[in-house]
């Protein structure tokens, strides 16, 4: 019953059923919408999670498969799935608009489904990604195309080379953990560093006995190789509008730094045609990081490659 109709009861001296009038004590708040929730088992886990949900804890409960649990929570914005036993993880990830995401002590390789990572929504909203403690080896191409990244962390991922894109792909990357990593060298592009890392952690990196520097070896040029011999001289955009994914992949697996700071392209193995060079990386870059937090300070192995110029700067 309206407030109007029991006022024209109460004008015209009607009875008036008290049954339909609204106690105010009897009122209820409406609850929040629930925003954040930790799960503590895997029974917890396969519950029903609310919509409204922008932070999701479901760390050390034996997960191995994460479903299609988290395909309506388009509001989540943090993701911790840390300490479980994933070793995939499902596309739908990617239309997530996670902000942070942890995935460390898991069993991801470099085989994984990565796929999630190829879509726009997750590439333009995540800047903190934990992928330490997994069998890497190495890393999926697909993390290039990151670049709103500022905090990356690839401590104990097995890692044995450090990619060459990885320096030039992140150009708001603040915080980079290689830590506890057996690593052979370090490309030439990490000297783009200098002036935008706050923290870079890496570890000892071990010199290259048994790498070939130099190769007598020829073979019939493949068409990527035919293909990026075009793209690159021309500075083409490298988007998957102007370019096969394939052709994107294989050109920042294969461009790297001369000494001159010329960026060169080059279609052989790196370790066939660059050169070494040991120096002392941390001594010359102490003026520039703010918040010095590396490990094993010392001699490193820089891999550059060779530029057509051939001037004095290019050794």
């Amino acid at each position: 019953m309206s407030f109007l109709t029991i006022l024209m009861k109460v004008l015209k001296n009607e009875p008036i059923n008290t049954t339909h009038v609204i106690n105010p004590q009897d009122t209820k708040i409406p609850m929040k919408p629930k925003t954040s929730l930790i799960v503590n088992t895997v029974k917890e886990y396969w519950h029903e999670f609310p919509r409204t949900l922008t932070s999701l804890m479901a760390s050390n409960i034996a997960l191995d498969d994460i479903g299609n649990k988290m395909r309506p929570l388009l509001q989540l914005k943090v993701l911790d799935l840390s300490n479980n036993c994933l070793t995939n993880l499902p596309e739908y990830l990617g239309n997530l608009p996670l902000g942070e995401l942890n995935l460390s002590h898991n069993q991801l390789t470099h085989q994984s489904n990565w796929s999630w990572m190829k879509k726009p929504c997750i590439q333009k909203t995540l800047n903190k990604l934990v992928l330490s403690h997994n069998k890497m080896i190495k890393l999926p191409t697909t993390t290039y195309k990151f670049y709103n990244l500022i905090e990356l962390h690839l401590e104990s991922t097995n890692l044995i080379t450090m990619p060459i894109w990885l320096c030039t792909s992140f150009p708001k990357l603040r915080v980079l953990d290689l830590s506890m990593n057996t690593l052979m060298f370090l490309p030439a592009s990490v000297e783009s560093f200098k002036h935008s890392l706050d923290t870079f952690i890496v570890p000892f990196v071990h010199t290259p006995h048994d790498f070939p520097l130099t190769s007598n070896y020829t073979s019939f040029p493949s068409l990527k190789s035919l293909a990026a011999k075009f793209v690159f001289p021309n500075r083409f955009k490298l988007t998957p509008k102007t370019c096969p994914e394939s052709l994107i992949i294989y050109l920042f697996n294969h461009i790297n730094h001369c000494k001159c700071g010329r960026i060169v392209y080059s279609e052989d193995d790196r370790l066939v045609s660059g050169h070494f060079k040991e120096e002392a990386l941390w001594s010359d870059w102490s003026n520039h990081i703010t918040h010095q937090r590396m490990a094993n300070v010392g001699r490193v192995n820089i891999l550059y490659q060779p530029c057509v110029n051939k001037t004095k700067k290019c050794g």
